[in-house]
This record gives C-alpha cells, structure tokens and sequence, in this order.
C-alpha cells in the first residue's frame, strides 16, 4: 500500500517463503509422530473409557468406570510408593555410575574398544530375556547368587521372595539395563568438550576434582539432562522387569 509516494508501515507484511520449505522438510516427522505418537495416545484415551470383552470386543462406552474402580483399589498408595522408589533409586544409581564409566571410557587404555562394546551389549539384549535370566541368578535353590553366598558361608536368602530383598534385587536388573544407554549419552558428551577448556584451566591452577566439578559437569549439563529424562521415561514403563 502507498501513501505520498512512501510504503505504509503498517500494511501487510509479505510472507516468508522460508516458512513452506520448513514444513515441507518438517511434514514427513510430523507424519510420523502423529501416526506413532498422538493417534496411539488417543486410541488409548478412547479405550480407557469403553468396555470390552475378554475377547477383546468392543461393549460400549464404559464413562470413568474404570479410573473410580482404580482410586477405589486399597493397594495403590503403596503401589504408587513402589513405584516412584523404583524410578528414582534406578535412574539415581544409574547415573551416578553412567558418570565414572564416561569417565574410563574416555581415557585412553588397551582394550578401550573391546570394552566400549562389551557394555553395550545389556542395552542390545532383549529386555525380558535380562529379566529371565535374572530371576535364575535370584534362583533360591539353583541360583549362582545363593551359590555365591554359600561359599562365603552365608544363608542363602530369597531374592525375590523376600520383602527386605526384593525391590533392592529389581533396581539391581534396571540398574544393569540401564547403564549401557546412559553412558554412551554422556560419554557422547565428554567427548564434545574441547581440551584446551582443560590446558586453560591447568594454567589456571585448577586440576583434580575441581576442574571436574568446575568445568566437566557444568559442560556435561546437557547430556545428563537428556539422560536422566529419557531414562526416567524407560525405567517408568519398564514393566518386563518387574512383572
């Protein structure tokens, strides 16, 4: 629009041809997400409210049925508890692991590669053979676990049939299939570190545990956040292991 001769500020704007070309390249994920992502969710909305047979047929619309017989359920306090211990102690201690084995894979040592793909073959594994193969090691009667106690002179102690033990032997399993993800993750992000931050910081004086503390974990904050989330998300559906 023109006014005197001068374009008027206030019409308007011309558009961004940058802006199809962005949804053109984005159209293909955001497919991909809705079909995997969204639609699933909602059929399963959908289906939390329907009434279904054993078969697996579809009765009817069931209302918040199902979600009044759950709130009613006497158990759900201590399995909620349960849970929230579960997700926490097994994204903590796996973490806090992930961290010193970053830290020795991204030394230099004889065998480095050998070991870096020895660790990851938990993670490669299917989930619930771990979990099977675990609950053979628990084994009260044949377990190499027991076995191991037994040389050492020890009861032998029910793993997985014992309140004291049980929860500290599942966060053991979701420890173990944990660790391989989480460390590459933060190996991952040890290794976009550039080393002159370290020769700068050891002209500086600063060597030792606090150039860790001052320069590695602040640096290394981006890779831990986006292990903690992604491994707060696995552990918390990780129902192979607990069933």
């Amino acid at each position: 629009e023109e006014r005197g001769g001068e374009r008027s500020l206030t019409g308007p704007r011309p558009r961004d041809p940058g802006a199809g070309r962005a949804l053109l390249w984005l159209g293909p994920s955001l497919l991909l997400i809705a079909a995997v992502v969204i639609y699933p969710a909602v059929e399963l909305v959908r289906a939390s409210l329907g009434r279904y047979s054993l078969t697996g047929l579809y009765q009817g619309a069931g209302g918040l049925r199902h979600y009044t017989r759950l709130l009613e359920q006497e158990a759900l306090p201590a399995v909620a508890a349960n849970t929230v211990v579960w997700v926490a102690a097994v994204v903590a201690v796996t973490v806090a692991l992930s961290l010193g084995l970053a830290q020795l894979l991204n030394e230099s040592f004889p065998g480095r590669r050998l070991v870096r793909w020895a660790i990851i073959v938990p993670w490669a594994a299917s989930l619930i053979m771990t979990s099977k193969l675990f609950v053979w090691i628990y084994d009260y009667y044949f377990g190499i676990l027991n076995r191991v106690t037994a040389a050492a002179g020890l009861a032998p102690i029910d793993w997985l049939g014992d309140d004291r033990t049980v929860m500290g032997a599942m966060i053991a399993v979701g420890v173990f299939v944990s660790l391989p993800f989480t460390t590459y993750v933060l190996l991952a992000g040890l290794q976009t570190i550039p080393g002159d931050v370290y020769e700068a910081a050891r002209v500086d004086g600063a060597a030792g545990w606090r150039s860790y503390r001052l320069i590695t974990l602040p640096l290394l904050r981006p890779a831990l956040l986006v292990a903690a989330v992604l491994n707060l998300i696995y552990v918390f559906n990780s129902f192979p292991i607990v069933w």
